[in-house]
């Protein structure tokens, strides 16, 4: 056969040398969304940071909460794990639940601290209030009514001693007697009560100014402990030690649970601020997902072009296939067709359908990416210099199989199916080959592979 006829190359412009590494993002980035990501992710930044403040000790909230949200960045922005989407975005979903839930604490303290703070305190001075009443209040009431009841009795043993009002003899007799012991005894009694209560009166009457809720219950515990049993429990009454549930919010205590505990209770300043978070975060993540390397985009025209391409390339094939009479000899059909497709002859020692498994096993399945390195770094110096004219041919502009990529090789997402089809359909092929070849046995040391590939 004759050899085909090459087109000439001298107005062909030369391919241009892939550009990898911080030049490539430069060029390829999306410069307006890039900037408002990043304003974004720095305000994002500052409220995470002060809300990590208030769950880890300073400075492990500060490097936490910067590292984090600077991994999302570079996540967001295209400059990590770029060749892994599955593990990238897992990444995402669990950086920016992170800053969501530290930045809650930011815009709650913003919009609602001070009165949640104060909402704590009113409930603990209600259980001041509550002890006060049940503990104090009663023994200065009993003190009042001891002083009436002792004035009365001194009162009534006067009349008694000047006019006999009660016995009829006039004089201080064992009636007006009585009277005055009885009235002398309730008057030492309420002068003993209000010893006690002048000595516990701070205790129970204290400023609550700047108090905290904790700092209430505190000195409400040491109040009852140093009141008097009776004041504490008698007939009518058994008031228990305080406890500090009456005074503070335990589910408050918690940081790490206060959005969910304030979200099921429905607080609207909770509400709001999670709100904020999630909306900052969210439209961060939806401009990451805009970010699109822009050598990667393709027009309408390009695509029409493709089209057309393709459609004539197999148009081709067909009214070859038509035009030649039916040969059972695979190879020489694959000649036939070399008007339509490309062939390229490589020489392998060993199988070839070994080698052909190689090359398949080094494009990731996720991602497409081919690890040519590996491939270079085989021990059969002939698999080297095959993957490389493979490679080299796969990555021809008309056919465009193999592309670079921010600096790595790689299948296009949308030809690794027709590339692994075509890979597994010549790896099946060779091993019929092989097995009619003396029963599956390779004498030969080196034999020729020959691939045929399509023209695009």
């Amino acid at each position: 056969m004759s050899e085909r006829p090459t087109k000439p190359r001298e107005n062909v412009p030369a391919r241009a040398k892939p550009v990898s590494g911080l030049r490539a993002w430069i060029n390829e980035k999306d410069w307006g969304l890039l900037i408002l990501l990043t304003i974004l992710n720095v305000r994002s930044a500052y409220t995470t940071v002060l809300g990590a403040r208030q769950l880890l000790p300073y400075p492990m909230s500060d490097v936490l909460g910067l590292a984090i949200q600077g991994m999302l960045f570079l996540v967001l922005a295209g400059l990590a794990l770029a060749h892994a989407p599955v593990r990238k975005w897992a990444l995402v979903v669990v950086f920016a639940t992170a800053c969501i839930y530290a930045s809650f604490f930011t815009y709650y303290e913003e919009l609602a601290k001070s009165a949640d703070d104060q909402r704590q305190l009113d409930v603990a001075l209600q259980a001041h209030a509550a002890l006060v009443s049940a503990v104090y209040q009663p023994s200065l009431s009993r003190i009042d009514q001891l002083s009436h009841e002792a004035d009365a009795l001194l009162e009534a043993a006067k009349r008694e001693g000047s006019n006999g009002s009660t016995s009829g003899v006039t004089g201080y007799g064992p009636v007006a007697r009585k009277y005055a012991a009885d009235g002398n005894a309730k008057k030492v009694e309420a002068e003993k009560l209000r010893a006690d209560v002048d000595r516990l009166q701070p205790h129970f009457e204290y400023v609550t100014d700047g108090l905290t809720p904790d700092d209430v219950y505190r000195k409400d515990l040491e109040a009852w402990q140093l009141a008097p049993a009776d004041w504490k429990k008698d007939d009518t009454r058994d008031v228990p030690m305080p406890v500090r549930a009456s005074y503070v919010d335990l589910n408050a205590q918690v940081a790490l649970l206060t959005p969910f505990q304030r979200v099921r209770e429905g607080d609207l300043p909770a509400i709001v601020a999670l709100g904020l978070a999630a909306m900052v975060d969210g439209i961060a993540i939806f401009l990451g997902t805009a970010l699109e390397v822009r050598q990667n985009k393709t027009t309408w025209s390009d695509q029409v072009a493709k089209w057309i391409g393709n459609a004539k390339v197999s148009t081709a094939v067909v009214r070859t296939a038509i035009a030649k009479p039916a040969i059972s000899d695979t190879r020489q059909e694959d000649l036939l067709l070399d008007d339509a497709l490309q062939v390229v002859d490589l020489r392998i020692a060993g199988r070839a359908s070994d080698f052909l498994t190689t090359f398949y096993q080094a494009i990731h399945p996720e991602t497409g990416v081919l690890d040519f390195s590996g491939l270079q770094r085989h021990s059969n110096p002939t698999y080297r210099i095959a993957a490389r004219m493979l490679v080299d041919q796969l990555r021809n502009p008309q056919l465009g199989w193999v592309q670079i990529e921010e600096g790595w090789w790689g299948v296009p997402e949308e030809l690794y199916p027709r590339v692994t089809a075509w890979l597994g359909e010549q790896i099946r092929r060779e091993c019929e080959l092989e097995a009619q070849a003396a029963g599956g046995s390779v004498k030969e040391p080196e034999r020729t592979l020959r691939l045929v590939l399509p023209a695009s």
